[in-house]
């Protein structure tokens, strides 16, 4: 082999190398905006998803006229002490003990039943919505 050669080699080995970190490096900054990319399309879903349920617990206090015990027959939860709370899985499904919770408080001011809707998983608020609804009282 001539030192012609040997020269060569030696520098395409080296180009070779370049080459390799240089896609190695292009990988991982693909991989890193891939990961991202999943992480906001998850919380986008999660925030979608928690939107609609507030909206539609905000609807159940107003067809529940404000009472505890309507309002947890209409969203299918479980009646405490000053509210109601759901619990849905993953899917958004409702189970008993799930990823995701909603929770109305309500609170009552003469003939203005407040509620304060609030949407969470694991202890994290997603999202929160604060509504009211006069209602009437019924004569004897």
């Amino acid at each position: 082999m001539t030192d012609m050669q040997r020269s060569s080699s030696k520098l395409f080995l080296l180009e070779m190398a370049i080459i390799l970190v240089f896609f190695s490096f292009a990988a991982a900054v693909c991989t890193n905006l891939f990961v991202k990319a999943k992480v906001l399309s998850v919380e986008s879903t999660e925030l979608t998803m928690a939107t609609l349920k507030a909206q539609a617990a905000a609807e159940a206090v107003e067809a529940a006229g404000g009472e505890k015990e309507e309002l947890a027959r209409l969203l299918e939860g479980s009646a405490g002490q000053d509210g109601v709370t759901v619990s849905y899985d993953e899917d958004w499904r409702q189970t008993a003990q799930g990823r995701y919770s909603l929770t109305v408080l309500l609170t009552r001011k003469d003939a203005l039943v407040q509620a304060e809707i609030t949407v969470s998983k694991a202890q994290e608020e997603i999202f929160g919505l604060n509504t009211g609804v006069l209602v009437r009282e019924v004569a004897p």
